[in-house]
């Protein structure tokens, strides 16, 4: 066992281990001196090593070895019970009968504090070492360490909790964090190696610039692969080019420029550093004016700078010469202009000829003029795989069904056209229009926060090939009956998003439920914001348990007000067989624990449903009978329902088939849930890994007396376990939803993240 408890509580207060002190191992071992063998204990801190020994007269322990995981200078496996530990002030040799199993511990927890080029030599077989696990932690221990031990100062707990939650995610935005963290620049930085699911970092705009501390990182970093910076460009950028230069293993190849006032005689400083790093895709927002970005492309001398560039994102950079740009960027991918104030109309001008496979304008104009208008002979390339024309003013309605004709005429197999935030003079003309056609190729569509109506609906029956839709916003009590009832029939539709925005369905959504229960190829669908409260929970736990085809649901922010709601919901819901993966109400909950509206037994239970849902229930049998789940709607009084009452007794119909399927079982799980879980307002729910003070699998208090170590030894090893057998949780969100739609549109992940107007 890596640690002996009774041993470990006994040399805690002499070492002085904290309890937010992470414990690798302590052990009795035998130390090997020349030939004679001694007893010694063997403690391992995140911090140090320490070697202690009994003296024979007092019974008293003394501390023979300390030494910093740093000042480690090899560590050598000599046997399967042997190993040594070589260091600044000379060396230990360890005899143990797990000698193996110590050596791993040690070796992964120095691979998650230490740089790699500041590693000591590992003399031992490449096969025990090279399979052993990240730890989940790894960000948090490696900072603690550097702070600790190499910088030498108290650990910011103000900041490090704040860290601790961005780290979850795979963009380290350090202008999120406290301003403390400007202090520790250089170690946030560092960490980043030990983490390979942060792969992007955004750098804050300082007075300073950061190019040369980020030249220091970037000689030996493989994780990060976006950049986004809005420093200035000045000569410490060529430390930086150099660094990424001299590092063969570097993922760096996405770079975003936001305010960074680049100049056209700072473009020669700009240019060697997407050399040197082969970049791929380059999103500038506001970082220079329209004719910086003129000279950057016309000029030969930055010719090599675009050579592999596959994806360009330009914003709010307004007065562009699109023909220019067509004509010097052939051999792109994609391009995104986003509130360029662009005139669309130009741009379907030259479309025929273009070869990128992603197209994205967010933000212009569409106008006609004599210098500017149609070919009527325009067709969009067969390479076009993805066309975004979004938040776009058009002059008139005609033109709009002229840019229609044109978007049918895609020929790319599973094409994905979005049209969001249309500004159309007259819908009802353009409705009309669209309504008459249709296409097969079009595999993905997006018409959010637009004008739906009946005259349109025909065009989904038309475009037979469709699996993924969005309607966010679109939806109203006017078009939601016979919509619903058409999206219902589509044979291939895999994938809905109709969330509510201003507009929301209210008591309508009960509409939706029942008539789009019938669809029989759902697979995720996304109905949040629509208000529907209590009663509408109600008829959506009849939709789940009717529709076993649904693998996915998003439905938060409906304003559920009652507790025994939820706790009907999940109770039904567990009956519908197949398994269902939504978000667990973290929230919700949370407040209503906190308004004592729920008891802990009542989540407990709610726990218990919730992960037969995530599973399935295997024994239902599913039926094409539709189920009567018994709830009694006189329990539901929400102020938002007038006329609730004709709603409940609307009917559908009730013969459809079901279909039965198989999905894996990756349905994301969690671990048990306390009580404290819903009383701290600061913590992170049910599925955080660490907790609030940063205490370590086997973090020991302070005990002084021998009733004090009784405690500790219950409440410290009653439930230990390891950071890296902790399950990971993956989480499910709309935007999640939405990208997994129209994930092919995007030009690249940097794109994705950035143009929805992300502020640094």
């Amino acid at each position: 066992m890596e640690i002996d408890k009774d041993l470990l509580i006994r040399v805690s207060p002499i070492v002085g281990v904290t309890p937010a002190d992470i414990v690798i191992c302590c052990v009795r071992i035998k130390v090997v001196k020349k030939t004679k063998k001694t007893k010694r204990a063997l403690l391992a801190t995140e911090y140090c090593v320490y070697l202690l020994e009994k003296m024979s007269n007092n019974k008293k322990i003394n501390v023979t070895h300390k030494f910093k995981w740093s000042d480690l200078k090899e560590v050598e496996l000599r046997s399967r019970s042997m190993f040594i530990l070589y260091h600044q002030n000379g060396k230990i040799k360890v005899l143990h009968s797990g000698a193996v199993y110590l050596l791993k511990l040690i070796v992964n927890h120095i691979k998650h504090i230490i740089l790699p080029h500041e590693l000591p030599k590992f003399t031992i077989k490449p096969q025990i070492i090279n399979d052993l696990p990240h730890l989940n932690d790894a960000f948090m221990r490696m900072f603690r360490y550097q702070v600790r031990c190499v910088l030498n100062q108290k650990l910011p707990t103000y900041l490090m909790k704040s860290l601790r939650k961005s780290i979850n995610y795979s963009e380290l935005n350090i202008q999120k964090l406290p301003a403390s963290a400007l202090q520790y620049i250089d170690v946030i930085l560092s960490c980043l190696q030990v983490e390979p699911g942060i792969c992007s970092i955004v750098l804050p705009k300082t007075t300073k610039t950061f190019w040369t501390k980020l030249a220091t990182v970037l000689q030996y970093n493989t994780t990060i692969r976006t950049l986004v910076s809005s420093d200035s460009i000045d000569s410490s950028i060529k430390k930086t080019c150099e660094a990424i230069a001299s590092n063969k293993n570097s993922n760096l190849h996405e770079f975003a420029f936001i305010d960074n006032e680049i100049t056209e005689k700072q473009l020669h400083l700009l240019a060697p550093l997407l050399t040197a790093s082969n970049a791929t895709s380059i999103y500038f927002e506001r970082a220079f004016k329209a004719d910086v970005m003129e000279a950057f492309i016309t000029n030969p001398s930055y010719t090599s700078c675009f050579k592999r560039i596959q994806s360009l994102t330009l914003k709010s950079i307004p007065g562009l010469k699109i023909k220019s740009l067509f004509k010097k960027l052939k051999n792109m991918k994609a391009l995104s202009l986003i509130d360029c104030n662009v005139n669309v109309v130009k741009i379907l001008k030259y479309i025929s000829n273009l070869t990128y496979t992603s197209i994205c304008i967010i933000g212009g104009t569409a106008k006609v003029s004599p210098e500017v208008n149609f070919d009527p002979n325009s067709k969009l390339n067969p390479n076009l795989a993805s066309l975004t024309f979004s938040d776009i003013k058009w002059d008139s309605s005609n033109t709009f069904i002229a840019a229609w004709r044109i978007f049918m005429t895609c020929q790319s197999d599973n094409f994905t056209l979005i049209l969001n935030n249309e500004k159309v003079p007259d819908w009802k003309t353009a409705l009309d229009a669209i309504g008459g056609s249709g296409t097969s190729k079009l595999d993905s569509f997006s018409w959010d926060n637009n004008q739906l109506d009946e005259s349109m609906l025909p065009f989904f029956t038309r475009s037979t090939n469709l699996r993924n839709l969005s309607i966010l916003g679109s939806l109203t009590a006017s078009n939601v009956s016979e919509t619903s009832r058409v999206l219902a029939k589509m044979p291939k539709l895999k994938i809905l998003v109709v969330d509510g925005n201003e507009n929301k369905l209210n008591a309508s959504s009960i509409i939706f439920l029942r008539e789009f229960a019938a669809s029989k190829s759902i697979e995720k669908l996304s109905f949040r914001s629509h208000n529907f409260g209590d009663v509408g929970m109600n008829e959506l736990a009849t939709f789940l348990v009717k529709n076993t085809s649904l693998q996915d649901i998003s439905f938060d922010d409906n304003k559920i007000t009652k507790p025994e709601t939820y706790i009907r919901f999940f109770e039904n819901v567990m009956n519908r067989g197949p398994p269902l993966k939504f978000v667990w109400p973290e929230s919700e909950l949370r407040e209503m624990r906190k308004n004592k509206l729920l008891k802990m037994t009542d989540i407990n239970h709610m726990k218990e449903c919730y992960d037969v849902i995530l599973n399935g229930n295997e024994s239902v049998e599913v039926t094409d009978e539709i189920l009567d789940i018994g709830v009694d709607n006189d329990i539901f009084d929400n102020d938002i329902y007038q006329d609730v009452n004709d709603l409940i007794d609307y009917t559908d119909n009730d013969n459809d088939p079901k279909e039965n399927y198989q999905i894996s079982n990756d349905a994301a799980t969690e671990n048990a849930t306390t009580e404290n879980d819903y009383n701290d307002d600061d913590n992170d729910g049910p599925f955080s890994v660490l907790s609030k003070d940063e205490s370590g699998p086997f973090s020991v208090p302070d005990a002084k007396t021998s009733t004090d170590k009784k405690n500790i030894q219950k409440a410290v090893f009653e439930n230990v376990e390891w950071h890296m057998d902790l399950p990971e949780i993956e989480e499910f969100n709309d935007q999640q939803l939405f990208n997994q739609v129209f994930g092919r549109y995007s030009l690249s992940a940097l794109c994705e993240r950035l143009k929805n107007s992300q502020k640094v």
